[in-house]
């Protein structure tokens, strides 16, 4: 699990003489590395998540320590170590209340402390967390994408704290817009991270790992009810972090055992498509109805027949005479079979809607009026969206 500035602090703060002053909120954040920046000006280089370590080398007058923090807490640092003792000798008032209002943790040393030491240790710390995320993730992914490999994940897993009977369920997070190779790894890492600050903060076992171009949650032990709770608050937490940025969220469904973990993950990323197919930035698996039937037949062959015999000939229509015959008799079906309806969403005389829906009951050989019929008509739609996303 990745080092949190909570555990930072808690664990070494006797042995550094860290003293916390401002920012409590602050300390659930990941800590990605730990710098020593003495200038203002070379705060451009923070990618983001790193505790920062100065002594005021550079200080000017009384508003510098604070102009500082604000340029760390623009490049998105979690927080501050200043080493007081020699060029600053305590820290103003105004400056301990900016970093309450921005939720910035800001720390003081004192001067004795070697600050090559408390390096060290902290990016020790790092290093041996992040180590234990990789195997935790090459655990979870094994489970994912070999199941049946269960030696490869279960001991794993069960060694540290996963039941192997217990509960899970996945929640994929995919950015909606193609990444290039250069910021794949950088925006990933952002967006995992930015999972983990919000998780930190609720009562939930938890597991993040990057696959392809996605974050890939895993929760343990927590019921669909609250896992919605988690879901919204990562939706709202994302949005407000990466304004420019759409993230869409698939959640799978609950599953029992640890070796059932893929078959969340897969049904994670279809509900991931039907929402955006759907123009929903989050979708649950046990929301989407019909669909989840057609997502457990693992024979794709039988969803392309069944979709070729009800509405190929429609399809192949529309191709050799540029119609737009499919969209129309979608329209017709989820309007509840209304001409008018239809012809008010596509801006178009009720007269030629009449003529077209003439025209596909002829091409179908079917005149729509049963329940039968506009069932299975519908139910190739679905079943043509479910195949659209498997391919892309």
């Amino acid at each position: 699990m990745a080092v949190s500035l909570k555990d930072l602090y808690t664990d070494t703060k006797q042995k550094f003489k860290l003293e916390l002053l401002a920012g409590k909120e602050g300390l659930e954040n990941t800590v990605s590395w730990v710098h020593l920046i003495e200038d203002v000006t070379t705060t451009d280089f923070i990618r983001g998540s790193e505790l920062i370590i100065t002594t005021g080398l550079g200080v000017k007058d009384e508003y510098w320590l604070e102009h500082f923090i604000e340029s760390l807490s623009t490049q998105r640092a979690v927080g501050l170590i200043v080493n007081v003792g020699a060029y600053i000798k305590e820290i103003p008032a105004h400056t301990l209340k900016y970093c309450e209002k921005i939720k910035f943790s800001l720390f003081i040393m004192p001067w004795e402390i070697h600050l090559v030491d408390i390096m060290q240790d902290f990016c020790n710390r790092i290093i041996q967390a992040e180590q234990i995320e990789i195997n935790e993730s090459a655990a979870f992914l094994n489970a994912i994408l070999n199941p049946e490999n269960k030696a490869s994940y279960q001991p794993y897993l069960e060694q540290n704290g996963y039941k192997l009977k217990g509960s899970y369920c996945i929640l994929v997070i995919h950015p909606d817009r193609e990444i290039i190779p250069q910021e794949k790894e950088l925006l990933l890492k952002k967006l995992r991270i930015t999972a983990i600050n919000i998780l930190n903060r609720l009562p939930i076992q938890f597991a993040v790992l990057n696959f392809n171009q996605e974050v890939i949650l895993i929760f343990h032990g927590s019921t669909i009810e609250k896992i919605r709770k988690y879901s919204e608050k990562l939706r709202l937490g994302f949005k407000k972090e990466y304004a420019s940025l759409r993230t869409l969220f698939g959640v799978g469904p609950v599953v029992t055992g640890a070796d059932n973990i893929y078959k969340s993950f897969q049904r994670g990323q279809a509900v991931l498509r039907i929402g955006k197919k759907q123009n929903t930035d989050i979708m649950f698996y046990d929301d989407i109805g019909i669909n989840k039937v057609i997502l457990a037949v693992e024979d794709r062959q039988v969803l392309t027949d069944m979709y070729r015999d009800n509405l190929g000939s429609l399809e192949e229509y529309d191709k050799q005479h540029n119609t737009d015959y499919l969209t129309i008799l979608r329209l017709y079906l989820s309007c509840n079979s209304s001409v008018q309806a239809v012809a008010e969403q596509t801006f178009t005389h009720r007269n030629t809607i009449n003529y077209r829906i003439k025209k596909i009951k002829e091409l179908l050989s079917s005149d729509l009026n049963t329940m039968e019929d506009r069932f299975r008509f519908q139910l190739a739609f679905y079943i043509r969206d479910i195949l659209e996303d498997s391919e892309n």
